[in-house]
């Protein structure tokens, strides 16, 4: 029997290992796949790019090319990566081609990598002296071949600007560096810092003054100073306004014409920093004039008027002549109310303190105030409701205000009007002319609604009859009284005495109290009624008689008066004369004399029905 690991079987095994190596040789020797990174694909300027070798299967060569300077085949990395600087702007298309015994491949990245020119920066400063207080231009001259898009100024004192061309004031001295940084659309940067530090030097103050500046005729000398001026100045530059100057610190200056001339003087540092003083029309030489003017040339009478002063510069004494007699003014600025309508002339007279005089004068016109004026369809009545039609007549009027007196208004030029209370009502109108002025008249009780007032009275309240009584009117009424009614009634009302007298005369022949009745009527109808009772008596004449018991008595003895009445008769009053110059009131009086003698007693006694 063969051994199962005969001869013929250890060569099969042979070449089935031999199969097993060929196979495994023919996939894992194969040739390279190139590929690669980029740590940028854009730069600006001088720019370095790191390109990592992504390649597979293994590369035993690597070839580059970067768009400038050839192919070039560096020593593997064991990083893999390796450098290129680019410093010239372009487009560069890159390519990598690797290799080993299988073979090679290339991997080719057109256009790949882009590099940017960098921006120049630059600026100039357009003044060329750097001084303190004074605004400073600066000016960007930076080049870029595309746009810049940012500006980042820092003016060495805290200070910073985005602005293109900044302005920038430097309000102390000192050295400040100047940097200006910019970006353009690319994103490319630079900066500029100036060669040496802005160095901020003092600027000068010009002043000045002179010790007249005006005169009423020419020529004049000005002296001028410039003590005023600070700084460490070094130069003085007069500009006298007539075409002279000066270069002196404190130069005087004769003028030969008349004028107004504007004084200008400039100084300057070595650093040529500084400052310019002007005074428009400082000096003035025969130029002095009064000068006014009026608020309104047409004022209403009553109304204040505005006056200003309009003389030249520098009035030291000025009076006003409102031409009206009134007291003249030296106010600057004056108001006056003229009284009386008219056409004044204003005048003032102006003087400076160089002496020089002037007069101005100006013509004002006084309107006189309308007289409110108007007419109406009725001004009493003795009812309610009561319409009045009112009229305006005031010449020239081209407004009005009407006030009835009972709260209503109107600013019509004929109003109606309804009156529904009884009363007196004053009228107020104000109206306003073709001139602008103003006035107002009130009409006191004009309008009255209202019926008479009867009222009456009598000489006498009584008496004996017959009693003669004069009766008095004392009614009132808006119109006149045209008609009286009275009637005299004896309250028993057996009796009526009747007249249409104003003021009757009426005898009561028989006794008795007697009630009283008028009525009256004026012109335009209205009437009223008036009746009181009891307003007169008329009564039978008493009889006076008395008695006294004894009629002799001893000195200072006491004595009863005793009256004796009339029949039917009912005295009110009694007046005791007891002879010797005494008299006493009283029905039953008694009385002690204090001198012997006879007396004559007499008793006068009244009655009243």
């Amino acid at each position: 029997m063969a051994h199962p690991y005969s001869h013929r079987n250890c060569k099969r095994i042979t070449q089935l290992a031999i199969l097993f190596f060929l196979f495994t040789t023919a996939i894992f020797a194969q040739a390279p796949v190139a590929n690669f990174s980029a740590s940028a694909t854009s730069g600006c300027g001088i720019t370095v790019i790191i390109f990592e070798d992504l390649s597979t299967n293994n590369p035993t060569s690597l070839t580059w090319n970067f768009g400038i300077g050839g192919n070039q085949t560096p020593e593997l990395r064991a990083d893999r990566k390796y450098s290129f600087i680019y410093s010239t702007p372009g487009t560069y298309t890159v390519r990598l081609t690797a290799t080993n015994a299988s073979g090679s491949d290339t991997e080719e990245k057109v256009a790949h990598i882009r590099i940017y020119a960098n921006p120049t920066a630059n600026f100039t400063i357009t003044q060329s002296a750097h001084c303190q207080g004074d605004e400073l231009q600066f000016n960007d001259a930076s080049t870029s071949d595309v746009p810049i898009t940012n500006w980042a100024w820092n003016f060495g004192d805290g200070n910073v600007s985005p602005l293109q061309n900044p302005t920038h004031t430097y309000i102390n001295t000192g050295l400040y560096p100047v940097r200006l940084s910019i970006t353009n659309a690319n994103g490319c940067n630079a900066f500029y810092d100036m060669p040496t530090a802005m160095n901020i030097t003092t600027k000068p103050l010009a002043s000045f003054s002179a010790a007249a500046t005006e005169s009423c005729t020419a020529p004049f000398t000005a002296m001028f100073n410039s003590g005023a001026s600070t700084g460490p100045i070094t130069s003085y530059t007069w500009d006298f306004g007539d075409g002279q100057t000066s270069t002196e610190a404190n130069p005087s200056h004769t003028y030969t014409t008349t004028g107004n001339f504007t004084v200008r003087l400039r100084v300057q540092t070595a650093s040529n920093c500084e400052h310019i003083s002007t005074i428009t029309d400082y000096i003035k030489i025969g130029t002095f004039s009064a000068g006014l003017q009026i608020d309104d040339n047409t004022v209403c009478r009553g109304t204040s008027a505005q006056f200003t002063d309009a003389s030249s510069a520098g009035v030291v004494l000025r009076t006003w002549d409102f031409g009206d007699g009134s007291p003249t003014s030296n106010v600057p600025n004056p108001t006056h109310t003229f009284t009386t309508a008219g056409t004044y002339t204003v005048s003032i007279q102006s003087q400076n303190s160089a002496g020089c005089s002037d007069t101005e004068t100006q013509d004002i016109t006084v309107y006189d105030l309308p007289t409110p004026t108007f007419t109406e369809s009725a001004t009493t009545a003795c009812a309610v409701p009561f319409t009045v039609n009112f009229t305006n007549t005031t010449a020239n009027t081209t407004s009005v205000s009407w006030n009835f007196g009972d709260g209503g208004t109107s600013t019509q030029l004929t109003p109606s009007h309804t009156y529904n209370v009884l009363g007196n009502y004053n009228i107020t109108l104000q109206v306003t002319d073709n001139n602008g002025c103003v006035n107002t008249s009130m009409f006191p009780n004009h309008i009255r609604i209202r019926i008479p007032q009867v009222d009456f009275a009598s000489n006498t309240l009584g008496g004996c009859a017959p009693l003669p009584v004069t009766f008095t009117d004392l009614s009132t009424s808006n119109n006149p009284i045209t008609s009286w009614a009275w009637e005299v009634i004896r309250e028993d009302g057996t009796i009526t005495l009747n007249s249409t007298d104003q003021n009757p005369l009426i005898t009561l022949t028989d006794t008795g109290s007697y009630n009283v009745t008028l009525t009256v009527i004026d012109n335009a109808g209205c009437s009223n009624t008036l009746t009181r009772d009891d307003v007169v008596g008329a009564g039978m004449t008493p009889t006076a008689d008395f008695q006294t018991i004894p009629t002799t008595v001893c000195f200072n003895t006491e004595m009863d008066f005793e009256d004796i009445p009339t029949p039917d008769i009912v005295c009110t009053n009694w007046i005791w004369d007891f002879g010797d110059g005494t008299t006493r009131m009283g029905k039953n009086p008694s009385y002690t004399y204090d001198t012997i003698g006879t007396f004559t007693v007499t008793l006068t006694a009244e009655h009243y029905h």
